[in-house]
């Protein structure tokens, strides 16, 4: 049975809730299902969270391109602006060779000490891909593009979005801190190489023991 036979002139049968709605709850599906806004809420907008939050890997977090400015972190931690000018990509993690600001020397470095310029602040597409659940329509089970989901609903599919990029945000970030704290480490242990221990006293030790007594 085709889906307009489901429809008349005042309105059309939800093929989920089996119920007569009028014209202006149809929704708009690629798959010509019969479906109303009050289905869509029910069953399609719940489904709209991420079905898992993917950690970025180190790759992701620290992939540079050749002309890029990156911050370059020395042995005292201090970090020094460089652009990178060439990329081993026969090792892994990849070898760069950066050249720091004022210099026309090559420096070759591995991934760990760059850090880049600015903290990326929008998901990767990878990163959405991957989070984004699998809706589908509730009468045929057939899959909703995000260009049906934003016709459909669009604020359900803005959340889903941004739970998805603050997400990424967070880990993004917390991989970032980490980085930093490793080179407020570095910085540290230049300046202090040897743990502060109290000095130790040598040679006999006045005994105080008759001081205390009456």
């Amino acid at each position: 049975m085709s889906a307009t036979a489901g429809m008349d002139i005042d309105g059309f049968c939800c093929s989920v809730c089996h119920r007569h709605r009028p014209l202006e709850q149809l929704l708009d599906l690629d798959c010509s299902c019969l479906v109303c806004s009050r289905c869509c809420e029910e069953h399609i907008v719940p489904e709209m969270v991420p079905v898992r939050l993917p950690k970025p890997t180190e790759p992701e977090l620290a992939s540079y391109t050749v002309g890029q400015l990156v911050r370059y972190r020395q042995r005292d931690g201090q970090l020094t602006l460089a652009k990178v000018v060439q990329i081993d990509r026969s090792i892994q993690p990849f070898g760069y060779g950066i050249q720091l600001s004022g210099a026309v020397d090559i420096r070759y470095t591995e991934h760990t000490r760059l850090l880049p310029r600015e903290l990326q602040r929008q998901a990767s597409t990878a990163w959405m891909q991957q989070g984004t659940p699998a809706i589908r329509c509730p009468h045929c089970s057939m899959a909703l593009s995000r260009a049906q989901l934003s016709r459909i609903c669009p604020k359900a599919l803005q959340q889903l979005d941004e739970a998805l990029n603050n997400a990424w945000l967070e880990a993004h970030e917390t991989s970032t801190t980490r980085a930093a704290a490793a080179s407020v480490h570095c910085l540290d242990a230049a300046r202090n190489p040897c743990n502060k221990m109290p000095a130790l006293q040598h040679g006999p030790q006045p005994c105080t023991a008759l001081k205390n007594m009456p």
